[in-house]
């Protein structure tokens, strides 16, 4: 069967027994139809003729491309569902994307107070009044725990 026709029908399964959104649906409609056309590119017309160094193929053209590592994870997951989905109604014998390893995903440093903000936050509550004090004990514990 084509890629087209497996496409069409994987977005059907999508939509009725996954029960995605919309938005949902839009962005691994969009991904997958990327996929089929890079797989056409490299003269794949059968998903069993897919391996695990194409998909990897197909990473380093998204990473060339400057996509983002997080949105490169985001489709190689929306790939490994559509392998996933093509192995259960039998248009593949194989799942190669269970090979592929995920990127690396750089996580960001918080940003934290200087001695000057955390100052005046704890002078800010008027510790004279409860609810003053009430907030300067919240404000205290949130700073001494690191929240």
């Amino acid at each position: 069967m084509e890629f087209e026709n497996i496409y069409e029908r994987y977005i059907q399964y999508l939509l009725v027994e996954k029960g995605l959104s919309k938005n949902t649906i839009l962005a691994y409609s969009s991904d997958i139809w990327h996929y089929i056309n890079f797989l056409k590119n490299q003269n794949i017309s059968n998903p069993d003729e897919i391996d695990h160094f194409v998909i990897r193929s197909y990473l380093m053209e998204l990473n060339r491309s400057n996509n983002q590592q997080r949105s490169i994870a985001r489709k190689l997951s929306v790939i490994r569902s559509f392998h996933r989905y093509m192995v259960k109604e039998g248009f593949s014998r194989k799942d190669p994307s269970v090979l592929v390893d995920s990127p690396k995903i750089k996580k960001k440093v918080p940003s934290v107070l200087n001695y000057e903000e955390v100052s005046r936050l704890l002078a800010a509550p008027d510790v004279s009044k409860p609810l003053g004090s009430r907030d300067a004990a919240m404000i205290e514990l949130m700073y001494a725990s690191g929240l």
